[in-house]
């Protein structure tokens, strides 16, 4: 029998339980698929939204009534802010900087929770549709910060509207646009 190392339980239980949860998931994703449904959830309605605070270019409090939301924006990860004495990603300040001016210039804010509700970090997933001051069209905060090159489009899990964000962050690197200059 072979031997463990001394002093540690290999593997650690964290990555056995992980792991069994991976198989697991994969597992409902396979019979999800074959039993022909969608690869993600679909959104739900837009609801109006207070704006309380942005943490960085891709993260906002909002309140809804009563209830405060920390949202993680679907289909973007921008570069992140520096904390703990470590400095922020390039591009960190001006995406943050965007979200704060396009959410100002707002006269409403809609939420629409979409995919799967929840990160891992209890952040609601979702989009936030900004209607200018004076009306017009609702746009897609997400993809205003794809399009702009301030963010990339999440490649790693489907979601409403994945496709779209991948061509959106293509012509934002075509272009030169934000952190994709030259």
């Amino acid at each position: 029998m072979p031997q463990r190392p001394k002093g540690r339980d290999y593997p650690p239980p964290w990555r056995r339980a992980s792991t069994r949860g991976l198989r697991w998931g994969r597992l409902v994703l396979v019979l999800a698929a074959a039993a022909g449904w969608p690869a993600h959830a679909p959104a739900g309605p837009r609801v109006p939204v207070i704006v309380e605070r942005v943490v960085d270019g891709d993260t906002v409090w909002v309140r809804q009534g009563d209830l405060l939301v920390k949202v993680r924006l679907l289909g973007v990860d921008a570069p992140e802010r520096g904390r703990d004495g470590r400095p922020g990603e390039p591009w960190s300040r001006a995406a943050t900087r965007f979200v704060r001016d396009r959410l100002a210039a707002s006269e409403r804010v809609y939420l629409e929770v979409a995919g799967d509700r929840e990160d891992a970090h209890g952040r609601t997933l979702g989009f936030l549709w900004l209607v200018p001051a004076g009306g017009g069209t609702a746009a897609n905060l997400s993809e205003l910060l794809v399009r702009q090159g301030l963010a990339d489009a999440i490649r790693w899990f489907d979601y409403p509207g994945r496709a779209r964000m991948l061509r959106l962050e293509a012509g934002a690197r075509r272009a030169g646009r934000g952190k994709w200059g030259r």
